[in-house]
Formats: C-alpha cells, structure tokens, sequence
C-alpha cells in the first residue's frame, strides 16, 4: 500500500514540477510539446510502455528537465529501476544548474529511494587480462567499472 501512495505522489510531484512551458518549432511533424502531452495522458492510463517511448520521443526532439523527469518516473513505474534512477540523477544535476531546487529536490529523493531497490551487477576479473574489453547492454564498461556494483535494470 505505501508503495502506491509513494508512487501516487511521485507522480503527482513530477507531474507538477514538470510543466508544459516549452516550445517546439511548428515544422516539426510531431512536436516536443504533444508527444508529451500524449505520454503524459498515457501514463495517466496506466500505459506504460506507450508513455514511456512518448516521453523519449518528446526528449529527444527537445530536451527538457521536466520531460526527463516523467520519463524517469514512467521508467520506474515499469520496473526500470536503474534507468530511472540514471535519469532522475541526470534531472538532479540538470535542475542544480538551473536554480530549480523543488526538482533537484524531487529528484534526489527518488535517486535515494530507488538506490536500495535497484538491482547491481559487479564484473570482477580473477587476473587482468590486456586488452579484454566487457561489454553491458552494448556498452562498454570502463577500467574503472570492472569491480564496481553497477546498477542494471
């Protein structure tokens, strides 16, 4: 029960920080500004999977903090704990640098929520070896990330 007031709240407050100040340019065959009108409106419905490529969609015709912020929380709702906890620090840092603290504040709470949920992965080599390269969902992992409890959804 917690889970969903929690979540119920999350989206209440992402919904409302969001907001719908943005412009796209009208040349655009769908813009910024109705795909998230329309993710928003499917996310509502409990259609997850539409919501969250809506929400892409509309971030990446015209990045915005707001955008990025419901994708994380539609991330979270379908169980993408760690790419909403990657976006919701994204949106952090992106609201620091903008002096909008109730986002920055939004966001690091849910960072914080999610870090003891989401589920970790650690490559660890038993001798080095040159030149090996690891890969994690088509991403390379860095020197630095072998060894490391690296979130995976």
């Amino acid at each position: 029960m917690f889970r969903h007031v929690g979540a119920s709240f999350a989206l209440v407050a992402m919904l409302s920080i969001c907001g719908q100040a943005r412009s796209a340019p009208a040349e655009q065959p769908r813009s910024a500004d109705v795909l998230f009108d329309e993710g928003a409106a499917l996310l509502k419905a409990g259609k997850l999977a539409e919501a969250c490529a809506k929400l892409a969609e509309s971030h990446s015709i015209e990045p915005a903090i707001g955008t990025l912020g419901l994708l994380a929380y539609c991330h979270e709702q379908s169980g993408l704990l760690a790419t909403a906890m990657r976006e919701y620090g994204e949106v952090a840092e992106l609201a620091h640098l903008a002096a909008q603290g109730a986002r920055e504040k939004v966001a690091r709470e849910r960072v914080a929520a999610l870090s003891s949920q989401v589920t970790r992965l650690a490559v660890a080599l038993s001798e080095p070896v040159d030149e090996l390269e690891v890969y994690l969902d088509a991403r390379r992992l860095g020197a630095s990330e072998l060894g490391a409890s690296t979130p995976v959804d």
